[in-house]
C-alpha cells in the first residue's frame, strides 16, 4: 500500500506560485491518470478515474475528507491481487486498526488453514455468497476450523450473587471483583445477560439495566468481555477434509447472514451466549443422506460437548434459514431466553428437528420441520422449558411424536399442523401442566391427535383431526 501523502507534506513555501489547491489538483490529475490505481474496466472504481473525489483502496491524497476511517468500504480482499490486500487477516487487522468498518471480499477460492481473528465493529463480507469461497483445511474436532468471533477465553464465576427484582445492584459473596470484572462486562444473571455498568467493590456490581426477573439469592453468575457488532454474511464456508465450526461466542449485536455451507462436510454455524444477535438466511444443504451426513445450523454430536451450539443466548433470533441432509438433531437450543427461530425449513435425519432443553420464553414460528429417520425420537421437544409458544409451524413425517412436551408447563400451542407422526401428534408428559392447544390440524398422524398426562391442559374446541 502506497504510503498517504499529506496536505503539509506537499512542501509549500510562502513565495510559491503554485497555490495549495493547485498542487492538490495535480496530484489528483496524476493520480487519475495512473490506471493501474484503478482495477480493471469492469469494475466500480475503474469509473472513479475520471472523478475528482477519491473513494477506493489503493489512495495516494489522505486528509480528514478523504481518510479511509470515513468511508463506508475500508478494504478490499482479492485472492488474485487486484485489491489492497489478498490476505483476510491483514485486511481485518487494518481495518480494526482505524476503529472498524467493512471489509469486502472479491469472489474467489481463499484457502485458510488457521482461523481468521475478528474484531468488534467488523462488516466481513463476501461479494457474492455464491462465489466467495472461505475454504479450510486441517479441520478438527471442535472448536476446529471456521470464521470465529470469541469475546472471551476465561469468564469469571467465582463465588455467588444476590439480586432483588427491579435493581440495579448486585451483591456477590467470595468475589472479587475489582480486580477481575470491568465496567462494559456481562454478567448472566438468570439466563439473561445484562451490561455491567459500574464495578463499585469486590461485592458489588452496578447494571446498566434494572434486573426484571424473579429475585435471585447465592446462585451462580458468569461474567465476560464482549465483543460487540460482528456481521459475517455473503460467504461459502467449508471444509476439504472435515466439518466447520463458525462460530460467535461472548457476542452482542453479532450477525451470521446469507452463509452457505460445503456439500462434502458439515458446516455449522453456532451462538454461544450471545445477546441480541442472529442467523439469518444461511444455506446449508448436503446432497447426501445418511451416516456420513452432518450438514446442519446447529449439530449434536461427538465433536461438540453437550451437543449444544444454542447456548445461553438472549434476545437473538433465527430466521429464514435452510437446513438439510441433517443426521442428528437440526436445532438444539439450551439454557436461552427470549428466542425465535422463524420461517426456517429443517429437514433433519435420525433425531429431533428442534429440541429445546432448560429454557424459557422461546418463540417458534412459521417453520417447515420434518425428521425422517429410524430414531424413536420427536420432531419438536421441549425439555425443562416453560412459557414459550409454538405457532404456524408445519411439523412432519416423525417416528415417533409430532410434538413432546417433557416436565413443560405454561407453554401455548397454537395453528400447528402435524402430519404423519409415527406417534402422536402431540404428547405431554406427567409433569407437564397448563400447557395451551388451539387450531390444530392433525392429519394421519398413527397414535391419534393428542396423549394429555398433565394437568390443567387446555385442549380448544377448534381443532382439527383427521385420521
Amino acid at each position: 500500500m502506497p504510503d498517504p501523502i499529506s496536505w503539509y507534506a506537499l512542501g509549500r513555501v510562502i513565495n510559491d506560485p503554485q497555490t495549495i489547491m493547485e498542487a492538490i489538483d495535480e496530484k489528483f490529475l496524476a493520480h487519475n491518470q495512473d490506471l493501474g490505481a484503478h482495477g480493471f474496466s469492469n469494475e466500480a472504481v475503474w469509473a472513479h478515474r475520471n472523478q475528482y473525489q477519491l473513494d477506493h483502496v489503493n489512495y495516494s491524497i489522505y486528509n480528514v475528507k478523504i481518510n479511509p476511517a470515513s468511508r463506508p468500504v475500508k478494504a478490499f480482499v482479492d485472492v488474485g491481487g487486484a485489491a489492497e490486500y489478498s490476505n483476510i487477516q491483514e485486511a481485518i487487522d487494518y481495518v480494526n486498526s482505524l476503529g472498524g468498518g467493512r471489509i469486502v471480499i472479491k469472489s474467489g477460492i481463499y484457502n485458510l488453514t488457521v482461523n481468521p481473528t475478528l474484531y468488534s465493529n467488523i462488516t466481513l463480507e463476501g461479494e457474492n455468497a455464491a462465489s466467495t469461497i472461505i475454504r479450510f483445511s486441517g479441520a478438527g474436532v471442535y472448536p476446529g476450523k471456521g470464521i470465529k468471533a470469541i469475546g472471551d477465553s476465561s469468564p469469571y464465576s467465582t463465588g455467588t450473587v444476590s439480586i432483588p427484582i427491579n435493581s440495579k445492584i448486585v451483591t456477590g459473596i467470595g468475589t472479587l471483583w475489582l480486580a477481575n470484572v470491568s465496567a462494559g462486562d456481562y454478567i448472566s444473571l438468570d439466563n439473561v445477560w445484562y451490561e455491567i455498568e459500574s464495578v463499585n467493590s469486590d461485592t458489588q456490581l452496578t447494571l446498566s439495566n434494572i434486573f426484571l426477573s424473579t429475585a435471585l439469592s447465592s446462585v451462580v453468575y458468569e461474567v465476560a468481555t464482549f465483543k460487540k457488532d460482528i456481521v459475517i454474511q455473503d460467504l461459502t464456508i467449508e471444509g476439504v477434509d472435515g466439518k466447520i465450526f463458525n462460530e460467535m461466542k461472548y457476542i452482542t449485536r453479532g450477525t451470521f447472514r446469507n452463509i452457505n455451507g460445503g456439500k462434502a462436510y458439515a458446516t455449522d454455524v453456532a451462538l454461544r451466549n450471545c445477546s441480541d444477535s442472529k442467523i439469518e438466511d444461511c444455506d446449508l444443504i448436503q446432497e447426501s443422506m445418511g451416516s456420513s451426513s452432518n450438514c446442519h445450523i446447529f449439530q449434536n454430536n461427538a465433536n461438540y460437548p453437550l451437543g449444544v451450539i444454542i447456548d445461553g443466548c438472549r434476545d437473538s433470533t433465527l430466521s429464514l434459514n435452510v437446513v438439510t441432509a441433517s443426521d442428528n438433531r437440526g436445532i438444539v437450543i439450551r439454557e436461552c431466553k427470549r428466542f425465535v427461530v422463524f420461517a426456517s425449513f429443517t429437514s433433519s435425519y435420525n433425531w429431533e428437528s428442534i429440541q429445546v432443553l432448560d429454557s424459557s420464553q422461546i418463540t417458534v414460528i412459521y417453520n417447515t420441520l420434518i425428521s425422517q429417520g429410524p430414531s424413536n425420537t420427536p420432531t419438536v421437544i421441549f425439555d425443562n422449558s416453560h412459557y414459550s409458544i409454538l405457532s404456524g409451524n408445519t411439523i412432519r413425517k416423525s417416528w415417533s411424536h409430532g410434538i413432546s412436551f417433557i416436565q413443560s408447563c405454561f407453554n401455548r400451542l397454537l395453528g400447528n399442523s402435524t402430519f404423519d407422526s409415527g406417534g402422536y401428534g402431540i404428547r405431554f408428559d406427567t409433569n407437564s401442566h397448563y400447557n395451551i392447544v388451539s387450531g390444530h390440524s392433525s392429519v394421519e398422524d398413527y397414535s391419534g391427535f393428542i396423549q394429555d398426562l398433565g394437568v390443567g391442559n387446555v385442549h380448544g374446541v377448534d381443532n382439527l383431526v383427521v385420521p
